[in-house]
């Protein structure tokens, strides 16, 4: 007779293997496909590229800054991610998915990381933890949008991960301590609220790991030679690159405002019910966790104190000092900044899954919570991932430059001398530069050589003059403009009722004009 056949036990070896390898499977999925076209690119992410592909093709960036250490044109943003996108320029050429793939890359390596990390810092026999956290992270609405986009806070995440995970297992070879602390310091070149955390969560590190770590010299060197890097990076941001600014933002900012933005942070608003009040943070406008993780996080809390020192230190961490930043600068309910908030959510809440499924009595009623809870989750992700990937951009494309992508195909279709679009701080010139993939040394100079068109304030790229609307002009300067010139006015500069408008559903996207027009 033949053997029975045995099926895995959940939290075996195999078992675990394929789950966490179809979980990250279908995660990756998640955060790849139509990355370059749901929702389109939003402005910011615009300059990203620019200014990444103009450091690849002339070694400046579009404000003609050499290698900068901080970049001028999205206020003063840290160095790391412009400077991760070049190789991926350099292979595949710009577009909108290529400069999202180096944050949809960090966040499924995230992961990858976050399974092992669990395992490495709680105890390899927690297999269900360690599972449970991966699969709420990968499955996540909030992780999915935000590692779709090129946001900053949640890049610097996977580095911060990566980063503790190596230097815990710098015990094992030494090695790791190095590459350890190199990535946590690359993290505070990631974000401005990495320099805040990182920074904490290695001291905690080297308080864990003294005995391995002060035994060795030329570790300690390395090491402090590491940070002194990152240290330095940002001294020169600070006084060569003007980041100064946002802390002169901030020193007037009143005590009672911050800790109150600090404590919405936690608010059960925040988490669980209308969340982060912008769409582009927030597409759903729902609380960031979804609701049936509530049960979880209250039980996880109720377990975590019981943690070994290192998952109470770093998980403490990372819930107690992320929302600081965010709190400064007065927007607590903020779900970008407050992105590495999620690691704890999620650990928290995976604390809750292994606490009840360890319950010894009625076992089938808490596995049976557990699974319905699971299928709840899903479906709740699943619904909001196919409002990401349909109603979204219809409704809030205009957040993701969707009135100047199609003021700008308006603009090449017509068979004219010249075009003029309306602009404000270069908005629509550096969504032209990329749409049409402007030659970098022509953008740096169309960028810092202002002209006219007809005695208006003005940039321009060939045939395309881009009116500087904030430096102010009548509202009418369209009387004085030449034939055979096309205005697109994406701003609605005029509200002239010569100018005719182009929707997008009730929306109007932008308004035009050919002169001449039979002016009164």
């Amino acid at each position: 007779m033949g053997k029975k056949l045995k099926l895995p036990k959940l939290g075996s070896d195999n078992t675990n293997l394929y789950l966490v390898a179809s979980i990250i499977f279908f995660g990756a999925v998640l955060r790849l496909v139509s990355l370059g076209h749901s929702p389109g690119l939003y402005f910011d992410e615009v300059l990203y590229g620019l200014d990444a592909y103009s450091i690849l093709m002339t070694g400046k960036d579009i404000y003609g800054h050499f290698m900068p250490l901080a970049f001028q044109s999205s206020g003063y943003y840290p160095p790391l991610y412009p400077y991760t996108l070049l190789p991926f320029l350099a292979i595949f050429g710009l577009s909108a998915w290529v400069v999202r793939l180096p944050a949809a890359l960090a966040g499924i390596g995230s992961l990858v990381v976050l399974y092992f990390l669990i395992k490495e810092v709680a105890g390899k026999s927690r297999k269900i933890l360690a599972l449970a956290a991966t699969f709420m992270l990968a499955f996540l609405p909030w992780h999915i949008h935000l590692t779709r986009v090129s946001f900053l806070a949640i890049f610097g995440l996977a580095f911060l991960l990566s980063g503790t995970y190596f230097f815990i297992k710098g015990k094992k070879d030494n090695r790791f301590y190095i590459l350890g602390t190199l990535l946590l310091a690359a993290s505070t070149q990631a974000h401005y609220g990495y320099k805040l955390l990182a920074p904490v969560i290695f001291l905690e590190l080297c308080i864990f790991e003294f005995k391995n770590f002060s035994k060795q010299k030329s570790l300690l060197l390395g090491v402090i030679l590491i940070w002194a890097g990152a240290i330095l990076v940002s001294a020169v941001s600070y006084s060569k690159y003007n980041t100064n600014f946002r802390v002169a933002e901030l020193v007037n900012n009143n005590v009672f405002m911050v800790i109150r933005e600090y404590f919405r942070s936690f608010s059960l608003n925040f988490l669980f019910i209308n969340g982060d009040y912008y769409r582009l943070n927030n597409p759903w406008g729902t609380g960031i966790l979804p609701l049936v993780m509530l049960p979880y996080v209250l039980l996880g809390l109720v377990g975590f104190f019981k943690q070994n020192r290192a998952v109470k230190f770093i998980i403490g961490s990372i819930l107690i000092f992320s929302p600081m930043p965010t709190a400064i600068a007065g927007a607590g309910q903020q779900s970008v900044r407050n992105s590495p908030m999620i690691l704890a959510f999620i650990f928290i809440a995976a604390l809750g899954v292994e606490l009840l499924l360890k319950i010894s009595g009625r076992k089938i009623v808490f596995r049976s919570f557990v699974l319905v809870s699971a299928i709840i989750f899903l479906i709740s992700s699943g619904n909001k991932v196919e409002y990401l990937f349909t109603k979204y951009d219809i409704e809030y494309g205009d957040l993701w430059g969707k009135n100047q992508r199609a003021a700008i195909e308006f603009a090449n279709e017509q068979k004219t001398q010249n075009i003029v679009f309306t602009d404000a701080y270069n908005v629509m010139l550096n969504y032209y530069a990329f749409d049409q993939i402007v030659s970098p040394a022509l953008l740096q100079k169309t960028t810092l050589s202002p002209t006219n068109y007809y005695g208006l304030p003005a940039k321009n790229i060939g045939n395309a003059y881009f009116l500087s609307t904030e430096q102010g002009f009548d509202r009418n300067y369209f009387k004085n403009l030449p034939a055979k010139t096309v205005i697109v006015d994406t701003f609605f500069y005029s509200d002239n009722p010569l100018f005719s408008t182009v929707k997008s559903g009730d929306k109007n996207i932008f308004q035009y004009l050919r002169v001449p027009g039979v002016f009164p």
